[in-house]
């Protein structure tokens, strides 16, 4: 495959499972956080834009939803 053809699967990608899942999460009450999306802030929980998993936020809310769960030691 070339590289123009690269470039209209990943468009593809982006606008027919990336979107629409983004679309669905935020419908059922997510707080979307979109890479592409330039006025997203930078976030402080990141140590950099490869990391995906915002582990402190993660943390919280298993801790939140699992009340028999424990906080790691620090």
């Amino acid at each position: 495959m070339g590289k123009q053809n690269d470039e209209a699967l990943r468009l593809d990608e982006r606008n027919h499972v990336e979107l629409p899942l983004l679309n669905q999460l935020r419908g059922l009450g997510w707080t979307i956080i979109d890479a592409k999306d330039s006025d997203s802030p930078p976030l402080p929980e990141r140590s950099s834009s490869a990391q995906v998993v915002l582990e402190p936020i993660i943390r919280d809310r298993l801790l939140a939803l699992n009340d028999w769960l424990e906080p790691a030691p620090a």
